[in-house]
């Protein structure tokens, strides 16, 4: 899917890979063709949805431009509400994802469910909705939105080019031609070319707002009694860290922006559940090599909830990770204002 593997047995998975995606693709054009022309039904929700999707699979930045999204129409005295699929939830359980968001929205209603229809219509019965923000809906052809925004890693915006399986593209590059803002997230990353992608997709879409952002450390957070910290006091001290999200190497960028010295990184698969081995992986490292602080995400602290008494007597914070919105911010609330107001 990366590339990044070419022996001669690669080349032969690469083949079948391929042709995998030939199908996926003949498939999703089809879906797409069925609910663009009205052939199959689609959800007209009474409120404007908003959504923040993206155009492949993996960590864009997903989720914390759901949170600056939301943040800038609650600033405008409008009532969001928050749709997300749950993705590896159990039932009646919040996802990482769903807790993480939870947690910096404490105010706003959180609607975990794969069903998005049914999530709007039982959110209307008991909150005073303005606007729903859906991560992850840009290809959920069954709901209409009256705002699509497409997150894009500037570092890595299609991968390959290639669709699932044999890439990470979910659809057809000319897919980008249904979304009205599409904002490039790690733009400040030194894979990424900005310039040359922000013409590149004015070229594929002339009518979509194309911003510009960068994820920016704003302190950090005690993970289990959620105090926060000025991470500018712990410059140049050396941490351990680990991580189970999609792009661990934008963590590994936001713990050396931030000023840390990285001891080292552990990195689990994306949505990985964390084992008391696991922990003990880590703290063993830690105990070795005499680190003073534990670093994660936001997203994997929620999970780590339940070793509170494992990791009693050290340091454990998560950092904290915003979207700064550097190119076209006045532009992109606009809009996203407009849409909710509509």
């Amino acid at each position: 899917m990366t590339d990044r593997r070419r022996g001669p047995l690669d080349g032969i998975v690469k083949f079948f890979l391929w042709l995998l995606s030939l199908a996926y693709g003949l498939v999703v054009r089809i879906t797409r063709g069925l609910y663009l022309r009205g052939i199959l039904p689609s959800y007209r929700a009474p409120k404007p949805v908003i959504s923040v999707g993206n155009m492949t699979v993996g960590g864009t930045g997903k989720t914390p431009l759901v949170i600056a999204v939301v943040h800038a129409l609650a600033a405008r005295q409008l009532r969001p509400a928050v749709l997300i699929r749950g993705y590896m939830s159990q039932p009646g359980e919040f996802s990482d994802e769903a807790r993480m968001l939870a947690e910096h929205l404490p105010d706003v209603p959180i609607l975990v469910g794969s069903d998005r229809q049914t999530s709007i219509e039982e959110a209307l019965k008991h909150h005073a909705v303005d606007v729903f923000v859906c991560d992850d809906a840009f290809q959920h052809w069954p709901l209409q939105r009256d705002l699509d925004i497409v997150a894009v890693d500037a570092a890595n915006p299609v991968g390959n080019g290639h669709l699932l399986p044999r890439g990470i593209l979910r659809e057809p590059l000319d897919g980008f031609k249904r979304a009205q803002v599409i904002v490039l997230t790690k733009a400040d990353s030194p894979q990424a070319d900005a310039t040359a992608l922000h013409e590149r997709l004015q070229k594929l879409n002339p009518k979509a707002l194309v911003a510009e952002s960068r994820h920016a450390c704003t302190g950090c957070v005690d993970a289990f009694e959620k105090i926060p910290y000025d991470h500018h006091h712990l410059k140049g001290v050396s941490v351990a860290a680990f991580c189970a999200i999609a792009d661990p190497e934008s963590f590994r960028r936001s713990l050396q922006e931030a000023g840390f010295h990285i001891a080292n990184l552990f990195v689990f698969m994306d949505h990985h559940a964390y084992t008391p081995e696991d922990m003990a992986m880590v703290r063993k490292f830690v105990q070795d090599h005499d680190v003073q602080i534990v670093l994660t995400t936001h997203k994997d602290a929620v999970k780590i909830q339940p070793f509170k008494e494992f990791w009693q007597g050290f340091k454990v914070y998560y950092l904290q990770v915003e979207v700064e919105i550097t190119h076209g911010k006045n532009v992109f609330i606009e809009r996203i204002v407009s849409a909710a107001r509509h």
